[in-house]
This record gives structure tokens, sequence and C-alpha cells, in this order.
């Protein structure tokens, strides 16, 4: 075989690929424009019900009494005291000892026209460590082990922005050499969330028998394809159902969508049962639509930052189902 058909059959392979992806693009836009708008009603209905779920799980906060680990019943319980975890790791910022923590970074970027004309905080960099697997909550009383799986995590956030408060040495040392150093960069905003080892931990949940925890596909329908989404299974799923010819254009185009709205970027792992002994008892979500709320906070606390969330997406749902109304029934 000769250089010139070798490089006539790369140019053909080349031009091949192009094609399929001009294709696929063209395919891609059709179908955004047919499910688009089933989609944006499909999400405000979803954000409408979360806030009121989010209502709702703050009502049962305020409504469940605070037991002690030795005296809880089976059932929904309501329970206060210390976290603990066996592996602390410490905090990127404050270097405070955790069982798990994030921090994201932003920096103000200015625009002089579109959505956010004059400018908007961006997100550069995020970190997290931890394990929020499982972790132990402990009272005057005893211990009791929490499965976070399905949680609704509360957490407290310390922000720090440039001109306005000093910014811990650890978080310094973190952005020093960076595009994003505190002293280099004209706007920056530091944020770390963090559940601290022998911190405050307030959690609502359901107490069973360790032996009754459902195992990964064991969910409704609804969770068990919430959770496929977030392993990023469905990646390998779409790629593998398409022709050999189309997997690598599908793979960029995967790529690309995932780089513009960062679906990827915390990709979660399923969280098994921890290991316990079957005669164990253990706080979980449970099997009965009930919330399984974590905070760092108090109950009033927690409850107050549930009931704010909870308005917020109402409002969203409600603003966004509004729009599109607008949209059907404006003349044209």
């Amino acid at each position: 075989m000769t250089a010139s058909t070798t490089q006539s059959g790369n140019g053909l392979k080349l031009a091949l690929l192009i094609g399929t992806a001009f294709v696929l693009i063209i395919l891609f836009v059709m179908l955004l424009g047919i499910v688009l708008l089933p989609a944006l009603i499909a999400v405000g209905f979803w954000c409408f019900r979360k806030g009121i779920i989010g209502l709702r799980d703050a009502l049962a906060i305020a409504n469940t009494p605070t037991a002690k680990v030795s005296s809880a019943a089976m059932g929904l319980v309501e329970l206060e005291g210390r976290a603990l975890t066996q592996q602390p790791t410490p905090a990127a910022v404050t270097g405070v000892p955790c069982v798990w923590w994030d921090m994201q970074v932003e920096v103000w970027q200015k625009r002089s026209s579109g959505r956010h004309r004059g400018g908007q905080w961006v997100q550069v960099m995020a970190r997290g460590a931890g394990h929020v697997d499982t972790l132990w909550l402990e009272d005057s009383t005893g211990r009791m082990p929490v499965w976070l799986r399905g949680a609704d995590v509360l957490l407290s956030e310390d922000v720090w922005e440039k001109g306005k408060n000093e910014l811990p040495p650890g978080g310094i040392q973190l952005l020093a050499g960076t595009p994003f150093d505190w002293n280099s960069t004209k706007r920056v905003r530091v944020r770390e969330q963090r559940m601290e080892a022998n911190g405050q931990i307030y959690v609502l949940g359901t107490l069973d028998e360790a032996h009754r925890l459902k195992n990964v596909g064991d969910e409704r329908t609804l969770e068990r394809w919430v959770r496929w989404f977030r392993s990023g299974a469905w990646r390998d799923w779409l790629v593998e159902s398409m022709p050999q010819l189309l997997r690598g254009p599908m793979l960029v185009a995967i790529g690309y969508l995932e780089l513009l709205s960062a679906t990827g970027q915390r990709e979660k792992r399923d969280m098994q049962p921890p290991n316990l002994e079957s005669t164990a008892v253990v706080v979980w979500k449970g099997r009965a639509g009930r919330p399984l709320i974590v905070s760092n906070q108090r109950e009033q606390a927690a409850a107050s930052q549930l009931r704010k969330r909870s308005l917020w997406y109402i409002g969203g749902g409600i603003a966004m189902l509004c729009w599109i109304l607008y949209e059907l029934t404006k003349p044209s």
C-alpha cells in the first residue's frame, strides 16, 4: 500500500467523521426544538414539587420531638449530637478536621452585553474530600450510624471575598500559583461548606434495623433514573447503543454538552449500605417517602434554611411556568 493510498484513506475517514458530526448536530438541533418546551414545563413542575416537598419536610422538623440515641423509637426520628468519623480530613481553607468538606472559588467576570450585563460571579475551581457514605451521631447516651444515601444535606457556608474579609492562610496557600491567586486577582470569592468532626449535627430520618436497608437497584423508578444519571452510566448506555461509526462523534457531543452544562463535574458513586451487624439499628431515608435531613446547624436554623430554599424553588417553578404560558399565548 502506497503512502498516497494511506493518506487518501485517512482523508476519507476524516471527511466521513466530519460529515457524521455535522448530521448529528443537525439532528440534535431538530430534537432540541421538539423537546425543549416539554422539558422546560417538566423542569418548572419539578421545581414547584421540590419546593412543596421541602416545606413539608420543614414542617416535619418543627413537629418531630428530639429523641436520645438510647431511647429512640423505630420510625421517623429526630436526633441531635456530635458528628464522628474514624478518618477526619482537614478542610482546604480553614484546616478544621471534618467528616467531609466542599469548597468553591469564584471570580468576577465583566460582561458588556447579554443577560448578565455588568458582570457575574463564575466558578473556576472546586474541591472536596471526606467520607460522605456514613457518619456516626453521638449524644450523651450513645452513638447511632447515619447512612447518607438520599440525604438532603443542609450546611452553613463560610464566604470570603477579597476586599471585604481576610482569607485564612490555608486558602491563600491553596490559590497560590494558580491564575486565581488571592493577592493578584482583583475580585475573587471563596466558599467553604463542611461537616466538622465532633461538630454539631442534626438528623431527621427513619430509624430502622440494619438488615432492612435496601441495596442499590431496589429504588423506586424515579430514584433509579436519578441514580443512573448521576453515576454517569447513561453515557456508556448511549454510546454502546449507537452504531460503531457514530460512537466517536457521540462521545465528542457528550463531552461538549457536559462542558457547557458541567453535568459531569461532580459525578456521584453509589453509596453501599454500611457494614453493620444485622441486629444493629441505623438512621436512613427509609421506604415510606419520609425525609432524611442532615445539617450542621440547630433544629430551628436547619428548618429556616430549608424553608427559604423551598420558597426559592416554588418561586422559580411558578415563574418558569408563567413564562411558558406567556410564550404560548402571546400574539405571533
